[in-house]
């Protein structure tokens, strides 16, 4: 009696020779026939063949589809040897299953007509096919291994696990991998021909100059940016220094008014504040201006930068004007108040001189008084003189304010395009240097016409004098 035992049988793997490489393992039309591996008679009783471990094996045929088995394989022997059967699909309805294999002879017809060369060679294979796009690889197999089983008769334990054989399907598509890329490294080779070379060669000139051109438009578009950039603070600085030179020339000279003249300081203050947020537009604008490397523009932006300066300096030499201007009038009206006040005095008390007479007593008390008086009005002549000094300095520096306006007016380059209209002084105010002008040339009127009093009237005295000291010696 012979004992059944289970045997792990290697699997080859044996391709129709027909051209359909897309037939299912489901067709019924195709049957596998148990072939020979090795010269072993085809007797399965043949005591060489059972000691020598002879045996068949399954050929099967590989499919992109992958295959769920709903049934385990049964697996029968008899004398002719073993049979190994696998149900794929559920026996259903005999309609059910014509009507299905005939779509898939149709789809796979259809598909076979219009596939390339290479599709029809590769295509039945996911992975030897990878690379084409137009096959939608199936998802990763779950089978991991092929094996069959035998019975074998009077074999020994030896026998069966020196003949004992496991393929992985990994190994199976690490090799396909393989030999997917010699086949490439064969085809590259192939195709290394002169023509090939030159095409090569055409197409890297061509990717060189489109990566040029590529290039070139960037950084045509990058400067395209900063060219606007440059434009638009161009037109909003142009317009804005425009604004504060007309503001600065429209500026009057200035009146006897201290409120008037803090708000002309006042308002210098405005501008130079307004002036100083340019500064970060003006130095940007240069720098644009150095990148695009435009000569025009490079010379308007240092136009504006120049304008941009001058008028800095022009507000920092009013400001300062201004602020002397401001304390040598105050030092000029607080001289002239006390220089107006003592004169008033010495006026009133010249009023209060009694009329001369021929008394000798009164004449000598009344020479007195004149003395006394006289000796005043001469050592307020030093305080008129430090006055007029005070008023002359006043004037030099609203002189010298007037210089500055009409100095920065003269510079403009174009007057005509700046709104220029000179603000009218008001009816209320004068310049300050006339104003100063005419308050000195009316005290020190004052002042002479008070000596010139006090002179003609000790003339007289010292006429009486005269005539009472002719009568006494008489």
């Amino acid at each position: 009696a012979s004992t059944a035992t289970c045997r792990h049988l290697p699997v080859r793997l044996v391709y129709n020779n027909v051209d359909d490489f897309y037939s299912s393992d489901t067709d019924a039309q195709y049957k596998t026939h148990l072939q020979h591996i090795s010269a072993c008679t085809t007797s399965s009783s043949s005591p060489s063949s059972i000691n020598n471990g002879c045996y068949r094996i399954l050929p099967f045929q590989y499919s992109p589809t992958e295959q769920h088995l709903s049934d385990l394989p049964s697996v029968t022997a008899n004398e002719r040897g073993i049979n190994v059967r696998i149900n794929l699909h559920r026996p259903q309805r005999r309609h059910k299953r014509r009507h299905r294999r005939h779509k898939t002879e149709e789809y796979e017809r259809r598909s076979h007509k219009h596939m390339t060369k290479e599709q029809q060679h590769y295509s039945s294979c996911p992975v030897l096919y990878r690379n084409t796009s137009n096959v939608k690889l199936s998802a990763p197999s779950n089978i991991t291994y092929i094996e069959t089983r035998s019975i074998v008769r009077n074999g020994s334990a030896d026998q069966l696990n020196k003949n004992k054989s496991i393929v992985d399907a990994p190994d199976f598509e690490h090799e396909l991998v393989s030999q997917t890329n010699r086949v490439e490294k064969i085809r590259t080779q192939q195709s290394s021909s002169s023509a090939h070379h030159e095409v090569n060669s055409l197409v890297t000139q061509t990717s060189d100059h489109i990566q040029d051109l590529f290039n070139m438009s960037k950084n045509y578009s990058d400067k395209l940016d900063i060219a606007d950039t440059a434009l638009n603070l161009l037109n909003n600085l142009t317009a804005q220094i425009i604004d504060l030179e007309t503001r600065l020339v429209s500026q009057p000279s200035l009146v006897d008014d201290e409120d008037s003249i803090r708000h002309q300081f006042n308002e210098l203050n405005e501008l130079n504040n307004h002036l100083q947020t340019l500064e970060k537009s003006v130095k940007e604008l240069l720098r644009h201006s150095e990148q695009l490397s435009n000569e025009r523009l490079i010379r308007i932006s240092e136009q504006l930068a120049t304008r941009w300066k001058r008028i800095t300096s022009e507000i920092y030499q009013r400001k300062r004007s201004i602020l002397q201007i401001i304390e040598s009038h105050r030092s000029f009206h607080n001289v002239f108040q006390n220089e107006e006040n003592a004169l008033n005095h010495l006026q009133s008390r010249i009023q209060l001189l009694e009329p001369i007479t021929n008394d000798p007593n009164n004449l000598h008390r009344i020479a007195k008084t004149v003395t006394d008086l006289f000796n005043d009005v001469l050592f307020q002549a030093q305080s008129v003189e430090h006055m007029n000094d005070v008023a002359v300095k006043f004037m030099e520096e609203v002189k010298m304010h007037d210089k500055i306006l009409k100095h920065f007016r003269l510079s403009l380059c174009d007057l005509n395009s700046i709104a220029f209209k000179r603000r009218r002084i008001s009816s209320n105010g004068q310049r300050a240097s006339l104003v100063v002008l005419k308050q000195v040339e009316s005290f020190d009127k004052r002042y002479a016409n008070l000596l010139m009093k006090i002179e003609e009237y000790a003339r007289l005295l010292k006429k009486n004098f005269n005539s009472i000291g002719q009568v006494t010696k008489q």
